[in-house]
C-alpha cells in the first residue's frame, strides 16, 4: 500500500522553496502546494513546497482535500482522485472503478476505507480499486463536504435524496444504508454539506440548514437570520462560532447566539470547493480566488500573491502534522 504521508512529511528546509521574490517557473498544470504551518502562524516568511506532474500528480483542479485514517492524502480533482503516499501520487480513474466525473466528496466508512461522492454515485475504496455503492434513493453526491464519519459507528452522506447513514458490522465487510425522512420545512429532500459535532449534527437540506440532535431536527431559516441558499460550507472555528457559505454569501452564528449574521466583512469570491478548514490554533482558513484568507481573531488576512501565492486557492486541509495543503489551479510560479 506504500507509505503514508505520516511518515514522510516536509520539513522546512532548503528543500522549501521561498515564494517571497516569486517568478514564473511553472505553467498549464495544477500544482498542490505545501505551506510550513510554522510560517503561517508567525506571518512572516511564507515556505512552499509544489507538486504537479512531476509527483504523479497531473490533473487541472485539486478540489477536495482528505487525508484517511491511515495518514495518506487524497486530492480530488476534475478528473479523477490521486492519492499521495508520501513519495509520489498514485491516479485512480475508471480503469480502477471511478466514473468520469467531479469528484465533490471524500470521507470514510466505519472500517476506514475511503469513499467517494460524485454526481455520478457513491463509491467505496475496496484494496487497489473503488466499488459502486447502492444505496436506497439517488446515491448523488451534488455538494462537497458531504460525507462525515462520527468517529465511532457511523457515516453520514448528503444526497440528492436526504441524509443516508451508513453502518457495518465487525463481521460484515458490507455498508448498511439508512435513509432519514427529510424535515418538514426545508424546502427540499436534497441535502449538501456536513458537520458533526457532540450530540449535534448540522448539515444543508433544501434551502435551509438543519440541527439534528437528541430533541430532534430543527430547520433554520430566515428567522434564524438565514437567508434561502444551498449552505454546503458548514465549519465551527476554535472560538466557537459557527461559519456557513453556499460559495457565494457568508454567514456566522456567534457563540452563544442563536441567529446567524451576515454583517462580517466581505471575502473574495470562493473558488474551487470554497470548502473552510479550521487549523489547529483554531483559525479558519477559507480558499478564494485571491488566496488563502485566514482569520486572525475576527482580522482576515489574505495569503496570496504579495506572500508569493498565486492563482486561485481550490481547497485547503491541514494534516494530523500540522502541514497545511492548499490545492491550486492554472499556474504556480516558483521563487528563486
Amino acid at each position: 500500500m506504500g507509505a503514508p504521508l505520516k511518515e514522510s512529511r516536509v520539513s522546512a528546509d532548503s528543500s522549501d522553496v521561498t515564494l517571497s521574490r516569486g517568478k514564473v517557473g511553472l505553467w498549464g498544470a495544477v500544482l498542490l502546494i505545501w505551506l510550513a504551518g510554522a510560517a503561517v502562524v508567525q506571518g512572516q516568511q511564507y515556505s512552499f513546497r509544489y507538486y504537479g506532474a512531476e509527483d504523479g500528480l497531473t490533473n487541472l483542479a485539486v478540489k477536495v482535500l482528505f487525508q484517511d485514517r491511515t495518514g495518506f492524502l487524497w486530492a480530488a480533482t476534475e478528473n479523477g482522485l490521486f492519492r499521495y503516499d508520501g513519495h509520489r501520487f498514485r491516479h485512480y480513474g475508471p480503469t480502477e472503478g471511478l466514473a468520469r466525473d467531479v469528484i465533490l466528496s471524500l470521507g470514510e466508512a466505519p472500517d476506514g476505507a475511503v469513499l467517494v461522492g460524485s454526481r455520478a454515485g457513491l463509491y467505496q475504496e475496496k484494496g487497489d480499486r473503488f466499488e459502486k455503492l447502492t444505496p436506497p434513493g439517488s446515491g448523488v453526491v451534488d455538494g462537497y463536504s458531504g460525507i462525515q464519519y462520527d468517529g465511532k459507528s457511523l457515516t453520514y452522506i448528503a444526497t440528492d435524496s436526504g441524509l443516508l447513514v451508513a453502518s457495518q458490522s465487525t463481521s460484515d465487510v458490507h455498508l448498511t444504508f439508512r435513509l432519514l425522512p427529510g424535515p418538514s420545512g426545508a424546502d427540499g429532500h436534497d441535502t449538501h454539506g456536513v458537520l458533526l459535532e457532540p450530540g449535534v449534527l448540522w448539515y444543508g437540506c433544501g434551502l435551509s440548514l438543519c440541527r439534528m440532535g437528541a430533541e430532534g431536527t430543527t430547520v433554520v431559516g430566515e428567522a434564524g437570520g438565514l437567508s434561502p441558499g444551498h449552505w454546503t460550507c458548514i465549519r465551527r472555528d476554535g472560538s466557537g462560532d459557527l461559519w456557513v457559505s453556499d460559495r457565494q454569501r457568508f454567514a456566522v452564528m456567534r457563540r452563544g447566539s442563536r441567529r446567524f449574521d451576515t454583517s462580517i466583512p466581505l471575502f473574495p469570491a470562493a473558488a474551487g470547493s470554497g470548502q473552510f478548514a479550521v487549523d489547529t490554533g483554531g483559525r479558519l482558513l477559507v480558499p478564494t480566488v485571491e488566496g488563502l484568507v485566514i482569520d486572525e481573531e475576527k482580522e482576515f488576512r489574505t495569503v496570496g500573491p504579495r506572500e508569493g501565492l498565486r492563482g486561485p486557492v481550490y481547497s485547503v486541509l491541514q494534516d494530523r502534522e500540522g502541514a497545511i495543503w492548499v490545492g491550486l489551479a492554472g499556474r504556480a510560479w516558483r521563487g528563486g
